[in-house]
């Protein structure tokens, strides 16, 4: 299963509209930030870019510092659109996904 980083999880919920205790609280009940989106009223597409802008923005600074190569963080950011299509669809700091 996926965790959230701390970066994820402030760019979650920002994009939700609730404070980040709130949405950690929710998510080790076992909802899924798909779920959340779904109950705040914001598209799922949506968060999704919010996510990866955040991992984005993330990356470009670990270049900008010299901690990776721009090889690597163009991997990452490939890889990047299923990584955070499943970590929106599981309940990823624990339980499974109440309906």
């Amino acid at each position: 299963m996926d965790t959230v980083s701390l970066g994820a999880l402030a760019a979650a919920a920002a994009y939700l509209g609730i404070p980040a205790q709130e949405l950690r609280r929710r998510l080790r009940q076992g909802q899924s930030l798909r779920r959340l989106a779904s109950d705040h009223g914001r598209s799922v597409d949506g968060l999704q870019r919010s996510l990866l802008a955040d991992l984005r923005a993330h990356l470009d600074a670990a270049v900008a510092a010299g901690r990776i190569s721009l090889r690597r963080e163009e991997r990452l950011l490939e890889l990047a659109p299923a990584r955070i299509e499943g970590l929106v669809a599981s309940a990823p700091l624990g339980g499974v996904e109440r309906a």
